[in-house]
């Protein structure tokens, strides 16, 4: 039985829908914070210390408007972007006083250090993560969604989005996203993020749950078709994590597994 996050490692490779690339989202933000957690180990060996990430934190930018918009968690939320004053942050590696190039160097080291367990999880599934992306996008392009993308651009065009910004989910993200962003002040901000939240949803749910239905069946037979290389996937997931767990609980010179 695959674990939790070596199924949400199969979401965040290969999302079909708003909730798998969440779910997805999990997976990466606790491989960041693993990684980080790595960096501030090594460093900690010359008495340097850097900022670690929680998984939580490490998620929450990790959204996408343009194929994977979340309109449930739009619709909870109330808001199309989240609020950047209650997004966590994270501080910069900040070098002690007088050892600048001590500490650089040492982070150069460390960094390097930290990304070998997660190399070969990342170099491996690339070439089956691109045979994914070719197959979602095929469907998003495909003449069926299409047709109904066509109402989505008439719907965002009657709630005031330009015509060139219209054409589908990303043009219109990006347009919406603007006006949010430059808004005059953070109230007005706000005003936009729910206006456009409101009109995103009402107009993209029908396309959207197109996607989803269309996607869900490709990503089914993408599984069955790769299922070999899925199953490898999942282990090799399962052992990276449990090898970077294992360095940080007894720091040592971190291998590939």
């Amino acid at each position: 039985m695959p674990s939790q996050l070596a199924t949400e490692a199969l979401d965040w490779y290969f999302p079909a829908t708003a909730a798998q690339y969440a779910a997805g989202a999990r997976y990466e933000g606790e491989i960041i914070s693993l990684a980080s957690r790595l960096v501030n180990a090594c460093m900690a060996r010359s008495g340097f210390h850097t900022p670690t990430v929680s998984a939580a934190a490490a998620s929450s930018p990790l959204w996408d408007l343009s194929q994977f918009p979340d309109f449930a968690k739009m619709r909870r939320t109330g808001l199309m972007v989240p609020d950047p004053q209650n997004a966590p942050s994270v501080p910069a590696p900040k070098p002690p006083a007088g050892k600048r190039r001590a500490y650089n160097a040492d982070l150069s080291k460390c960094q390097a250090t930290a990304s070998r367990p997660f190399y070969r999880l990342q170099s491996t599934n690339q070439k089956l993560r691109n045979a994914w992306i070719v197959t979602f996008t095929g469907i998003q392009a495909s003449a069926q969604v299409q047709r109904t993308l066509s109402r989505f651009t008439s719907c965002v065009e009657r709630a005031g989005a330009p015509a060139g910004y219209a054409q589908n989910f990303n043009r219109f993200a990006v347009w919406a996203g603007g006006q949010i962003q430059n808004a005059r002040s953070y109230a007005a901000s706000l005003t936009a993020n729910r206006h456009w939240r409101s009109v995103f949803v009402r107009c993209g749910q029908a396309t959207e749950t197109l996607f989803e239905k269309l996607q869900t069946s490709a990503r089914a037979a993408f599984f069955r078709e790769h299922d070999q290389q899925i199953k490898e996937l999942e282990t090799l997931v399962s052992q990276t994590v449990a090898v970077a767990r294992h360095l940080l609980a007894k720091p040592g010179r971190p291998s590939t597994p």
